[in-house]
C-alpha cells in the first residue's frame, strides 16, 4: 500500500516523520514500512525502515533511518526529543556547525514504556565550539555514538588554532545530572601559536599536553564544569623576557585548572616552579568582570598581605625591562580578543578589579639600556583618582604620579642615567628605545619633572626641571622652563614640537654655560683640548622631523659661543668636537710643528668667540676669533651639515709687537735657544718674519683637506733697536 506526502506520528514525544513517501506491507503477522525519504523536523531522513513484528498486544515499533542535515538542525531535533537531557545536552555544550550525517534507531513499545534509542552522528571536518570554555575546534572528524542513557566517542580528531587534538568523550546520566567527560591530547606548536597571538613569536619548538573537561548539567539547567590540563613544556623554547625564558631541554611542569559555572569561574595556573597565577571571573550580560587576579613570579616573590584584588608580585635576579616594553607594544588590549572563559552570549568586554598593586624586585634590571641595580618598584592607587609608581634603586629614587585629569608629575631625589658601556651600541640603543616613533605630540599628557640630583654618565646635572604643555589645537607640545643647575653645566631652554599633515616641525632655544670646558668634556668621556676654561653657548634652532632626530638639511637658526681665557692643548683629530669639525686641531698642530718654541706648552688664548647662521643645514660663520698670547686666529666659511662637507678659511697673525720670543719663533730664519737673547746683536736692528699664515680646509667632514695657502712676510724692528 503506497503512501505519499504522508506524516507518521510514531511517538508523542518525538517529532513525526513528514513529507514521507512510504510503502506499507502486511505480511503474515507483521507490518513492514519502507520509504526512500522524509523529514524529521529540519533534518533529512533517508532509507526509512519501520516494522511491527508480530502484531500483538506486546508489539513494539522498530524504526530506523539515515539522517543528514546542518549541525544546528540535528541539534535542534535531538533537543526536542526524549534525548534532550543526553545527546541534546551534549550538542548544546559541544556546538556543531557544518553538515552532519548519522543514523537513528528507535525501539518503541506500543503498549507504553521507555523507548530504546541507539544511534550515531558522524563528523566530517566540522567546526565545533566547546561552549563552557569558548574553545573553537576545526576539522573535527569522528563518530558520536549514543543511546537513551549515554553518549560517547573515542579517537575523534580535531584542530585547535591549527594544532592537532585527539578527543575521547563519554556522557551519562547520574544522580547529579548529565555528566560529560572529554579527554584531550594535544601538542603545543609554537609556529601555530604565533599565528594566533603575535607576542608568541618568541616561542620555538613544540610540547605535548593532556587535558580533561568534566561537565555536570543538572536538571534545573545549572552548569558546572572543570577543565584541567598538564604539560612539562619540554621541547618548547621561550625567548620571552625573564622570568618567562626557557630552553627546550628544560622541564617546566605546568598545570591549568579552571572550575566554574555559567556565572563565574576560578582559574589557577602554574608554570614551572616559580610562576603562579590565580583569578576569579564573574560573567554578566554586559561582559566579564575580573574579581581577583593574583600573579607571582620568582622563587622569592612575597606579596604584601592582605593582597589587593589585582595583585602582581615579581622577584627575580635579572629583569630586562627593555625587552618587556618591546613585547608589550605587540600585546593587544584584552578586550579585543575572545576570552577562553567567557560563556556564549556574554560580551568580551573585561572589567578589571580595583584597587590594585604591582610589586617588582630585581637584583639587576635594565631600562633603555640603563642599569637599575637593587630595583624596588611598586605601582598602585594614590590620593583621589591618581595612580603612582614608586621606584628605588642604586641609580634612582623617585615617584611618578598620573590621573584625575592632572599633569603627570615626576619627582626624583636621585636619577643617574649611565648606559651600560660594556654593551656595543649602548648609547645609540638608548636613543632609539627611549622615544619610539609614531607618537602624536597633541596627545601627550602634561608633564611636570623635578629632580634634585640628576646625572648623565659621569656628568652631574644637579637640579633638573622642566614642563611639557600640550597644545592640542596645534597638534603639538611645548617644552617650557627647562633648567639644569649642575656644577659643570648650567642651562635654560624652551622648545616646541608640532605635527601637521606635511610632517613634524621642532624648535629649541637655549642658553648654557660651564665653568670648565676641560672638566665638562671629561665628564662625558671625551678628551678635552681645553684647560680650565669657562665658556658659553646659546642658540635658536628649528628643523623638520621629531625633536630627537633632526633632519640636518632642514636646520635653520643661529648659534653663538664664546670663552674666557685658557689653553688649547694637542688632542687627537677625533676628540675635539667643533675643533675637529673645522679641522682647527690640524691647523694648530701645523703651527706647533713649525713654531714649536711658542706652542710647545699649548696655545694660550684670552678668548674665543664665534657665531653663525644656519640656513637649510648650512652653517655660515664669518667671525671666528681666537685672541692668543702668541697671535690671533681668524676664520670664516661654511659647514654643510646635510652633505657633511665644509669649506673654511683660517688665518693666523702672530703677535710680534714687543714680544721677542714670538718674533724669534716666526723669523723666516728661526733663531732659538740662547741666541734669542742676543737676537739684536746677531741679526741687527730688523728681522724678516712671517706676519700672516693662511689655510684652506675643505672636503668631506670625515677626511677634510688642510692646505696652506701662503705666508706673508715683512721686516720688523727688533725690540730695543728702534
Amino acid at each position: 500500500m503506497p503512501l505519499r506526502q504522508a506524516e507518521f506520528r510514531f511517538d508523542p514525544h518525538w517529532q513525526p516523520l513528514t513529507d514521507l513517501s512510504l510503502d506499507l506491507l502486511f505480511e503474515n503477522d507483521g507490518l513492514y514500512m519502507q520509504g526512500p525519504e522524509g523529514r524529521l523536523g529540519a533534518v533529512s531522513a533517508r532509507g526509512i525502515d519501520a516494522r511491527i513484528v508480530p502484531l500483538n498486544k506486546a508489539a513494539k515499533l522498530e524504526l530506523s533511518a539515515n539522517i543528514a542535515g546542518a549541525g544546528e538542525a540535528v541539534t535542534a531535533y535531538l533537543q526536542d526529543s526524549p534525548l534532550a537531557t543526553s545527546v541534546g545536552t551534549t550538542l548544546e555544550q559541544v556546538q556543531v556547525t557544518g553538515p552532519l550525517t548519522g543514523r537513528l534507531a528507535l525501539d518503541i513499545p506500543l503498549h507504553g514504556g521507555p523507548v530504546a534509542v541507539e544511534g550515531q552522528v558522524d563528523f566530517v571536518r566540522n567546526r565545533v565550539r566547546v561552549k563552557p570554555l569558548d574553545l573553537p575546534l576545526d576539522e573535527v572528524s569522528g563518530r558520536l555514538l549514543f543511546d537513551e542513557r549515554q553518549t560517547r566517542f573515542e579517537g575523534m580528531q580535531a584542530n585547535w588554532n591549527g594544532q592537532p587534538l585527539l578527543l575521547d568523550y563519554r556522557g551519562q546520566q547520574t544522580a547529579a545530572g548529565y555528566e560529560v567527560g572529554i579527554d584531550m591530547q594535544g601538542r603545543l606548536q609554537a609556529a601555530e601559536l604565533a599565528r594566533v597571538y603575535a607576542p608568541l613569536r618568541a616561542l620555538d619548538g613544540a610540547a605535548d599536553w593532556r587535558g580533561k573537561l568534566k561537565l555536570t548539567l543538572a536538571e534545573q539547567g545549572k552548569l558546572d564544569y572543570r577543565f584541567q590540563a598538564d604539560s612539562a613544556l619540554q621541547g618548547l623554547t621561550s625567548r620571552l623576557p625573564s622570568p618567562l625564558n626557557k630552553t627546550g631541554q628544560q622541564s617546566w611542569p605546568s598545570h591549568l585548572d579552571v572550575t566554574g559555572d555559567g556565572q563565574q569561574a576560578r582559574i589557577e595556573l602554574t608554570l614551572g616552579e616559580q610562576i603562579r597565577g590565580l583569578a576569579g571571573v564573574g560573567f554578566r550580560p554586559n561582559g566579564a568582570k575580573v574579581q581577583r587576579l593574583w600573579l607571582s613570579a620568582g622563587a622569592g616573590a612575597q606579596p604584601t598581605l592582605p593582597r589587593a584584588p589585582l595583585d602582581i608580585a615579581v622577584q627575580v635576579p635579572d629583569l630586562p625591562l627593555d625587552d618587556w616594553l618591546v613585547l608589550l607594544k605587540d600585546v593587544q588590549p584584552a578586550s579585543s580578543r575572545s576570552n577562553a572563559s567567557v560563556p556564549s552570549g556574554t560580551s568580551s568586554r573585561i572589567t578589571w578589579p580595583t584597587p590594585y598593586r604591582v610589586s617588582v624586585q630585581a637584583s639587576r634590571a635594565r631600562l633603555w639600556q640603563y642599569p637599575l641595580n637593587q630595583l624596588r618598584l611598586t605601582v598602585g592607587p594614590s590620593k583621589g583618582l591618581r595612580q603612582q609608581l614608586r621606584v628605588t634603586a642604586e641609580q634612582a629614587d623617585g615617584t611618578l604620579s598620573w590621573g584625575d585629569n592632572q599633569p603627570v608629575q615626576a619627582q626624583f631625589k636621585r636619577l643617574w642615567l649611565t648606559p651600560n658601556s660594556s654593551e656595543p651600541g649602548a648609547v645609540s640603543a638608548v636613543k632609539s628605545a627611549a622615544v619610539p616613533d609614531g607618537i602624536n605630540p597633541g596627545l601627550l599628557p602634561a608633564v611636570q619633572f623635578r629632580c634634585d640630583d640628576c646625572r648623565w654618565q659621569q656628568l652631574a646635572l644637579g637640579k633638573v626641571a622642566f614642563e611639557l604643555r600640550p597644545q592640542p589645537e596645534q597638534n603639538g607640545v611645548q617644552l617650557t622652563d627647562l633648567s639644569l643647575d649642575g656644577p659643570l653645566l648650567q642651562a635654560r631652554a624652551n622648545g616646541q614640537w608640532l605635527q601637521h599633515q606635511s610632517g613634524n616641525l621642532s624648535r629649541l632655544e637655549w642658553q648654557s654655560s660651564t665653568p670648565s670646558l676641560q672638566r665638562l668634556w671629561q665628564a662625558v668621556g671625551k678628551e678635552s683640548p681645553f684647560s680650565e676654561t669657562p665658556a658659553r653657548l646659546e642658540g635658536q634652532l628649528r628643523w623638520l622631523d621629531v625633536p630627537w632626530r633632526p633632519e640636518l638639511a632642514s636646520l635653520n637658526g643661529r648659534l653663538g659661543a664664546d670663552t674666557d681665557a685658557g689653553v688649547l692643548r694637542e688632542v687627537n683629530d677625533k676628540g675635539a668636537g667643533l675643533l675637529s669639525v673645522l679641522s682647527m686641531e690640524s691647523v694648530l698642530r701645523r703651527l706647533r710643528l713649525d713654531f714649536r718654541d711658542v706652542f710647545a706648552q699649548g696655545f694660550y688664548f684670552d678668548r674665543i668667540s664665534a657665531s653663525g647662521e644656519l640656513q637649510n643645514g648650512i652653517l655660515q660663520n664669518d667671525d671666528l676669533a681666537l685672541d692668543g698670547a702668541a697671535g690671533n686666529l681668524r676664520g670664516s666659511g661654511q659647514l654643510d651639515l646635510g652633505a657633511e662637507r665644509l669649506d673654511y678659511r683660517l688665518e693666523f697673525t702672530p703677535n710680534l709687537t714687543g714680544n721677542l720670543p714670538v718674533l724669534a719663533a716666526f723669523a723666516v730664519t728661526p733663531v732659538t735657544g740662547l741666541y734669542v737673547l742676543a737676537l739684536s746683536k746677531v741679526l741687527g736692528p730688523v728681522v724678516d718674519v712671517f706676519t700672516r699664515i693662511r689655510y684652506q680646509i675643505d672636503g668631506p667632514l670625515d677626511q677634510p683637506r688642510v692646505t696652506e695657502l701662503g705666508r706673508e712676510r715683512k721686516r720688523v724692528a727688533v725690540p730695543g733697536n728702534e
